[in-house]
């Protein structure tokens, strides 16, 4: 996966969406989900992008295939990125080890509407 291959040249792209607001229009969101090797508590997520006005949600899930955003939990807010690095504080200290990158506003590259993210690091709670 492009977003965890350790080379930030690299992106992972959305979608590029013609509504210049697809979310929540047409669409809650969208997201990556990431699976660890075992359950773990996250005290942070660094996540690196090339888009601007993206704003991301970190949540977990119990499943690694979740039927829907219902059925999975929240660890924080939504949080503006800006592009560059940006880390997330995860204070909800429960394990898991599916953690998805839910992308609540879809952000901007190049005058198109899509968000690009280079890199996601996940770090256990110390």
């Amino acid at each position: 996966e492009l977003a965890i291959d350790g080379d930030p040249s690299t992106v992972w792209p959305t979608d590029t969406y013609s509504d210049p607001e697809p979310f929540p229009n047409f669409k809650n969101g969208l997201g990556l989900m990431l699976q660890l090797p075992e359950a773990t508590t996250l005290g942070s997520v660094t996540i690196n992008l090339n888009s601007t006005g993206t704003s991301v949600q970190i949540r977990s899930s119990s499943t690694p295939t979740p039927t829907s955003l219902q059925d999975t939990t929240a660890l924080t807010e939504p949080e503006p990125l800006r592009p560059g690095s940006n880390t997330i504080q995860i204070e909800d200290a429960s394990p898991t080890s599916n953690v998805l990158v839910w992308i609540t506003t879809l952000g901007n590259v190049g005058g198109e509407s899509r968000s690009d993210i280079a890199e996601i690091t996940l770090r256990a709670a110390s």
